[in-house]
């Protein structure tokens, strides 16, 4: 464990800290990105599907935020179940209804529910929010703009729901992409000096504990 929080502080020197601003400025040791596909692909293809499970994962992260923005508070099986028909959406009769089913809509046109089993999407989601957290905070950010304008209308609508679906969400998520692409391009290059720093940091700790010894 005390590894894993050597690894992140050197990391995080390296990320933007500007709370306001969410920073993707960030390069992973090579281990952690390999460590999404369990070990159980190697060379380009381990990059391959790192980038797109981490490609849906951000999807699935946009998709809860809106989700909670509006105030809903479900759960969902992101790899299981099936895609409403618009019939079904003309046939709820609360906006809750309406929502959930426009959801599940949205999310099996955005998200490859069929290409990852879910316990691997779960975990490029827990990989975002632990190493590059500004993936939630862009898509939260967004969302709490638009609902927060002056025009916004305090009562939640069908017409409301689709905007945010379709325009809101789908403007933010192309450029969470495009991050996210830069990122794991840029972590390919980078991760020599990450581990070079982890290793530096490493060999400072045995001599400093070797000193401590010493002196007991």
């Amino acid at each position: 464990m005390a590894t894993c929080k050597r690894d992140k502080t050197i990391v995080s020197a390296i990320t933007s800290s500007n709370s306001t601003t969410p920073s993707f400025d960030i390069c992973l040791p090579r281990r952690e990105f390999e460590l999404l596909s369990n070990d159980f692909l190697v060379g380009s293809l381990v990059d391959f599907f790192n980038w797109k499970l981490l490609d849906n994962a951000h999807r699935a992260i946009g998709i809860r935020e809106l989700r909670e923005t509006l105030g809903f508070d479900f759960s969902v099986e992101w790899t299981n179940g099936c895609r409403p028909t618009r019939d079904d959406l003309h046939a709820t009769s609360t906006i809750e209804e309406y929502y959930k089913l426009s959801e599940a809509r949205k999310r099996f046109s955005a998200i490859e529910t069929d290409s990852f089993f879910e316990k691997q999407l779960l975990s490029g989601i827990e990989f975002l929010d632990e190493w590059v957290p500004a993936v939630r905070t862009m898509y939260r950010q967004k969302f709490e703009e638009y609902r927060g304008r002056p025009e916004a209308k305090l009562v939640l609508d069908r017409e409301e729901i689709g905007d945010m679906l379709e325009d809101e969400y789908g403007d933010v998520e192309r450029r969470v992409q495009r991050e996210i692409t830069m990122m794991t391009r840029k972590t390919k290059w980078c991760q020599g000096d990450v581990e070079g720093k982890i290793k530096e940091s490493e060999e400072k700790e045995k001599q400093s504990s070797k000193l401590n010894e010493q002196y007991i």
